[in-house]
């Protein structure tokens, strides 16, 4: 008994050494999170949300304190956040930073519409650290969006200020978005979460979770990734859920009212699949969300994916956001800048699901596909060119599947091979058309 208690400790303090823990997480009670092992050692940013859910007021109110550790050349003087509420929603911005400090020391930060740059109090030199702590409130837009809040569910898509990718020696931000694509990407962190929010209410995030505890009128959801993932979101609302085991990760299916009893069987068989074509899933959950999207069938994010309960969807369309976990997830890509290789890829994906899984309706998408392709060679062009969501689609989802589909029936042993290759090579990291062109030799 006492070796066993000894060996909880040791867990539980591990959980806040090595990267500043924060007071709330250590404090946490019971054996129940060593469940959560803590993220594996490395150079990547540690994200440590503490938020609280007002659902009568649709706002999250948060402090986000980051640890970062530069990789970069000497003389970093700032850091810079892409505030990604105002990147999607730039006409009635849903996002405040309400204060900023820098190693516990307050700073004045520079703001603009999505943007904010927080100033060093001394440049950083390569490999040196800095905590950096944001207050912010987000107000959720009542509307059926990746980030909303409608018919009393919350859908947290993009919900918070993330550092700006730092790519060559600068800093990544984006522009407003127009409503068409991924208007951002991300580069990978660890995140600890602690939400706190209305009893009765079910939370899903993008990370491992341990059992809510009562506090008041609320209770208090801990998540925490136990390898990095791209970005973290959430749901929120009242939901049913029906589960299952793939090879050691459990595979669930929320849904409000009745089930699709397609999705969990997509989900999972997907899942699988996925796995013994491009490598290893890392993570011990993947959630299928059905919530009230409009405009988007469906959003993938790491560990979670929404799935639309407004719009009509098939298995391909679950199979694609589950191959996003691999292509966005695990391997990131400018979505602004190529946004036809994370999209061509998961639309790829699915197709090879259906010519396993459903051969018939595999044929018809095939033709279909390739006649809408047909000449059809600018899919590479960034997502700033298109000035509608159709053109987009056609390009960057239909015509880019079809270039990864001639290249596997010419060769699919090789682009199989080269495609785990680049799984496992730029596991939690960032890929270019280039580097892709490089590895596949063509």
């Amino acid at each position: 008994m006492r070796r066993l208690l000894a060996i909880l400790l040791f867990f539980i303090l591990a959980l806040g050494a090595g990267y500043g823990g924060a007071a709330w997480w250590n404090s946490r009670p019971g054996p129940e999170l060593t469940r959560v092992p803590s993220p594996p050692p490395g150079g990547f940013p540690l994200y440590e949300i503490e938020a609280e859910l007002d659902l009568p007021k649709g706002i999250i109110t948060g402090t986000l304190t980051l640890s970062y550790r530069h990789a970069g050349p000497d003389g970093l003087s700032d850091l810079v956040f892409n505030l990604l509420p105002n990147i999607l929603h730039p006409a009635e911005p849903p996002l405040a930073v309400l204060s900023a400090r820098v190693g516990g020391n307050p700073v004045q930060p520079v703001t603009e519409l999505t943007v904010l740059r927080i100033p060093l109090p001394e440049p950083l030199a390569t490999g040196q650290r800095v905590r950096v702590r944001l207050d912010f409130q987000t107000r959720l837009p009542p509307l059926p969006a990746r980030l909303g809040y409608h018919q009393d569910v919350v859908m947290a898509g993009g919900w918070y200020p993330a550092l700006a990718p730092y790519r060559d020696g600068e800093w990544t931000v984006f522009d407003p978005g127009r409503g068409i694509g991924d208007p951002y990407y991300t580069e990978s962190a660890n995140y600890r979460v602690r939400l706190l929010a209305p009893r009765g209410v079910d939370v899903f995030g993008s990370a491992d979770e341990v059992p809510p505890r009562r506090s008041g009128d609320r209770q208090e959801w801990f998540m925490q990734s136990t390898e990095p993932i791209r970005e973290f979101a959430f749901t929120a609302g009242q939901f049913r859920t029906h589960s299952t085991k793939v090879e050691g990760v459990e595979v669930v299916y929320a849904y409000p009212r009745r089930p699709d009893d397609r999705v969990l069987d997509t989900a999972a068989r997907s899942l699988s699949m996925f796995q013994r074509l491009f490598g290893p899933y890392p993570y011990r959950r993947l959630v299928v969300a059905e919530v009230p999207l409009r405009g988007n069938v469906g959003m993938e994010y790491p560990l979670l994916v929404f799935m639309s309960s407004q719009e009509t969807f098939t298995p391909f369309t679950v199979a694609h956001e589950v191959a996003h976990q691999w292509w966005y997830g695990l391997v990131g890509s400018d979505q602004v800048g190529e946004p036809w290789v994370d999209e061509g890829l998961a639309n790829f994906a699915a197709l090879l699901f259906y010519e396993k899984y459903y051969p018939t309706q595999y044929n018809q998408l095939a033709v279909d596909f390739r006649q809408r392709s047909a000449g059809m060679n600018n899919f590479t062009s960034p997502l700033g060119v298109y000035s509608d969501e159709r053109t987009y689609r056609e390009r960057a989802y239909v015509a880019a599947a079809m270039s990864w589909h001639g290249k596997y029936q010419r060769d699919p042993a090789g682009l199989l091979d080269g495609l785990r290759e680049i799984a496992s090579r730029h596991r939690h990291g960032l890929i270019t058309s280039a580097e892709i062109e490089k590895i596949l030799e063509f």
